[in-house]
């Protein structure tokens, strides 16, 4: 059973728009802790409709009555436990969505029946082709034990994934403690960030994310020599997903910009003047989270993800499009840009104000993604683009979430219950239409 669905770009080549679909991976978020407000117990026949639904969209049938079961059960919820949660409802409350979310998931029905506690090749399917990949489950791996941080490590030219796993990640406290997966690249190193590398490391992600039981907010991506520059590389493009990213004995940071990773700690071990170049120009841009270490190895990288976890809803976006990606970041989405020759967009969100202010250059329109984490969605929002202003109140949808989780824009850790997508006009321009939405 395939329970929740993944991200569709919008890019339709071969393997590539299959990766692409990275799933939105339920995450086990610890009952009673945290800011949950509902307990297991309260949530468990809502969270089995959307086990139903998520069946549905598998048979392909059926979509629409498990949608109204979903609908009735969380108005039963709604009305049952509404003095406990926000504004009586539970898209008000991002852990205990999120945590039906993850109950709806099912891990213990994927259980792995064998491979715990060594090494396994494995082969994961893209619909238009496979790819194959090398995952370490801890010897008493069991999904209520989670959530298991998750290192995806990329390895280097010439390197297979199995060994790469064996030689380079051998801590015992390592390997107790965290799923490792290591895909298997392309021949040609130069290629690993264009259609079947991208499509390597994504489907790995999607695969290991859908069998085991992870933290989604503390997935890492990193890689040994030419595996490390491409982890750079593929976090810049889906800043998103990653908890980090590191290089290991790699010159790493070349041609990325540092403010599409402003939140997105990093760490490179043995670079050289293309790792220190990088570092200068984030600090430049403020930004304090790259770390270099000359000799820095296995225990070291150890060290750092110990100290680092996802930032899911960052309060300031920096997006500096690229050729293809990224298109997107945390609870921002534009269009691909043509020409991303100076194009950049700057949004904020002041939750005190109930303010998301949109700066702009070269975007002419963009999706906001909204939860009560954000800003306050009981009251009006005011919507600043390039200065023109527009007071707007979102409303929290449940229809929304459903479609979201089937595009995969969500996961357990980080959810959205409102969207919308906002004109920005250039210097000059009218109010006119500036602010329009696409309903």
């Amino acid at each position: 059973m395939r329970s929740i669905h993944i991200l569709r770009t919008g890019l339709r080549t071969g393997l590539l728009g299959t990766a692409l679909a990275v799933i939105a991976v339920a995450t086990p978020l610890v009952s009673l802790t945290g800011d949950r407000v509902l307990n297991d117990k309260d949530i468990k026949k809502l969270s089995n409709e959307l086990a139903s639904w998520f069946e549905a969209l598998d048979a392909r049938k059926g979509k629409l009555d498990a949608e109204e079961g979903v609908r009735e059960e969380l108005e039963k919820l709604n009305k049952k436990k509404g003095k406990q949660l926000k504004a009586g409802n539970l898209l008000a409350q991002p852990e205990d969505l999120g945590a039906v979310i993850y109950m709806a998931n099912r891990y213990d029905k994927k259980f792995p029946k064998r491979g715990a506690g060594k090494v396994v090749s494995k082969t994961a399917d893209g619909g238009r082709g496979t790819v194959e990949y090398a995952v370490w489950s801890p010897q008493k791996y069991k999904p209520k034990s989670g959530p298991y941080p998750l290192l995806l490590t990329i390895p280097d030219e010439g390197e297979n994934p199995e060994k790469h796993i064996m030689n380079r990640w051998n801590d015992g406290t390592l390997r107790e403690t965290m799923l490792i997966a290591s895909p298997k690249m392309p021949g040609d190193s130069k290629k690993w960030t264009e259609n079947d590398g991208l499509a390597a490391v994504l489907l790995t992600l999607r695969e290991v994310s859908n069998i085991y039981a992870i933290d989604f907010d503390r997935v890492y991506i990193g890689g040994r020599g030419r595996g490390g520059e491409t982890a750079l590389k593929i976090a810049n493009m889906f800043p998103s997903r990653w908890a980090g990213a590191f290089a290991w004995g790699s010159d790493a940071g070349e041609g990325i910009p540092p403010e599409n990773m402003r939140h997105i700690p990093i760490l490179i071990c043995g670079g050289g003047s293309k790792s220190t170049a990088f570092a200068d120009a984030a600090k430049e841009a403020g930004i304090e989270s790259v770390k270099l270490d000359s000799g820095g190895g296995q225990t070291e990288i150890m060290a750092w993800m110990n100290d680092v976890k996802r930032t899911k809803y960052p309060e300031e976006i920096t997006l500096i499009p690229g050729e293809r990606f990224p298109t997107g970041a945390y609870w921002l989405q534009i269009q691909p840009v043509p020409d991303p020759t100076g194009v950049r967009l700057d949004v904020s969100a002041n939750r005190e104000s109930n303010t998301i202010t949109i700066n702009s250059k070269g975007i002419t329109e963009a999706t906001i993604y909204l939860s009560d984490e954000i800003v306050d969605l009981d009251k009006p929002v005011t919507v600043i683009a390039n200065g023109v202003e527009k007071v707007q109140q979102f409303e929290r949808s449940f229809r929304l979430v459903l479609q979201l989780l089937e595009s995969g824009k969500v996961d357990p850790g980080r959810v959205f219950v409102a969207a919308d997508t906002f004109h920005i006009p250039s210097a000059g321009e009218s109010d006119d239409g500036a602010g329009e939405s696409d309903g």
